[in-house]
């Protein structure tokens, strides 16, 4: 019989899909509390019959075992041994014994972590390990009344009386392990009679020994993966994905952290499906300086914070989130900035910002030149700024008030509106013009153009066009949640 189980190795991470966790904390049970015991034992199974029909083969049930001297365990399944014929003058005393064969099989490319520096390396290590129980019927020397010992890295389960001249073993010649307690010897046994006993089941063995050998499997959603070192660990946001083009997660790759090079292209990565990835964390990290930007998309309508996509726009911004089942949460966020300058060496040079005339406060029919085009929805750190200046400094006691709107030439809320009113020195551009400014946080739904109006009510439209009033400004959105 041979039985298959994970195998890993100090450092490796390993994820849910890698193991059973039953499977493993059973072996983990029973390994630990046989160690307790100290003693070679049957925890279960292991008992010796007579075939279905009595011939000189014995049948061996199934059940798990473990050679305390050797430090070893193994589970059977049904197996068979055959017993040497009888000898013709002379009564023999047989054992069976059994042993654990071990294969390290399966090789396959694993990931492992420096607990130190957390580097991550791969390295081809064998993942499986196949255990084989081996059955040995031992022969003892006719008419002594003694059965030969137990071999070193065998259990033994049984003796057998073979009388003289039989051709069958019968049930009443075979005798099993009948002790409970380590130490005392088994009844009918005429050789290594305290050698090993049987304890029951495991679950009747964890109620007279506390279990005090701590492990945690991780569930692969709020922590993602486990390194074996010595101890377990449940470690969140350690496996490194480098990609440079679109990519969807899915619920089986185990990745946490993408590391995304965009270039001069967006590239989008695509969250999985949140149903299935209650706690998950994953985490978008731009790596370049190109202008493409990195792009968080929840799948289909699944959204995050509320917005279906979350883009990154500067080199080392970032944008971390975790799933509640239905949508993605952020925990984490910077890097999500949309700007755009005007700017020049002077104020009479292009580009500048035009100032409009109104007869009232952003109306008429005057348009922006100065936009910052299609931030995606989101709430956001809202910032302009603006110098004004002058071509010359006739005109004093000018009024100029300046406003961010998601539409030209109005007014969208008063807190992101101010004003200036110039003096002869104040708008001289030999000053460097005068500057003004606003900052409000803001929530909008929908992608949204941002205009700077800048606007006076001034009835000399004349002197205006004359001396060239004009402004250089900036318009930044922050995203913040």
């Amino acid at each position: 019989m041979s039985m298959k189980i994970g195998r890993w190795e100090g450092n490796e991470i390993i994820y849910t899909i890698d193991v059973n966790g039953n499977s493993v904390n059973l072996m983990e049970d029973f390994d630990f509390t046989m160690d307790i015991l100290g003693a070679n034992m049957v925890v279960s199974g292991m008992v010796v019959t007579e075939a279905l029909t009595p011939n000189m083969t014995v049948l061996i049930s199934s059940g798990i075992a473990k050679d305390f001297t050797v430090g070893t365990f193994l589970i059977g399944d049904a197996l068979a041994g055959v017993v040497t014929a009888s000898d013709p003058v002379l009564d023999r005393r047989d054992i069976i014994e059994v042993r654990r064969l071990i294969d390290n099989i399966s090789p396959a490319t694993r990931q492992f972590k420096d607990p130190d520096t957390e580097d991550i390396t791969e390295s081809t290590i064998d993942t499986e390990v196949q255990y084989i129980t081996e059955i040995k019927v031992l022969a003892g020397t006719p008419g002594t009344g003694l059965s030969l010992a137990v071999e070193t890295g065998w259990i033994k389960i049984a003796e057998i009386l073979v009388p003289a001249a039989s051709l069958t073993v019968v049930n009443a010649n075979i005798y099993n392990i009948d002790t409970e307690k380590a130490g005392v010897n088994n009844t009918n046994w005429t050789t290594t009679m305290a050698s090993i006993h049987r304890n029951g089941t495991i679950s009747e063995m964890k109620t007279d020994i506390v279990d005090n050998n701590t492990h945690r499997v991780s569930d692969g959603k709020d922590h993602s993966d486990v390194v074996l070192n010595n101890t377990h660990r449940n470690l969140d946001n350690t496996l490194l994905s480098v990609k440079s083009a679109d990519y969807t997660i899915t619920d089986s790759d185990h990745i946490s952290v993408i590391s995304m090079t965009t270039g001069a292209t967006n590239r989008t990565v695509t969250l999985p499906t949140a149903s299935a990835n209650t706690g998950r964390v994953i985490t978008l990290v731009k790596v370049d300086n190109g202008v493409g930007t990195a792009i968080l998309d929840g799948e289909g309508t699944e959204t995050i914070n509320g917005t279906l996509i979350w883009e990154i726009t500067e080199q080392w911004g970032r944008v971390k989130v975790k799933c509640d089942g239905s949508n993605w949460i952020v925990l984490e966020q910077w890097g999500c900035v949309y700007e755009v300058t005007n700017s020049a060496e002077g104020f009479y040079s292009n580009p500048t910002i035009n100032i409009w005339y109104s007869a009232t406060v952003f109306t008429g029919t005057g348009y922006s030149s100065f936009y910052l085009n299609s931030v995606p929805p989101g709430k956001y750190l809202m910032e302009w700024d603006a110098c004004i200046g002058l071509q010359d400094s006739a005109l004093s006691g000018l009024l100029v008030r300046g406003t961010l709107s998601n539409t030209n030439n109005t007014e969208l809320d008063v807190r992101l509106t101010a004003a200036l009113r110039s003096e002869r020195t104040a708008f001289n551009v030999a000053k460097a013009g005068a500057n003004m400014g606003k900052t409000l946080i803001i929530n909008r739904s929908t992608t949204t153009t941002w205009y700077l109006n800048l606007q006076t009510i001034s009835s000399n439209i004349d002197d205006l066009r004359l001396y060239g009033l004009r402004g250089t400004g900036t318009i930044r959105a922050t995203r913040v949640g």
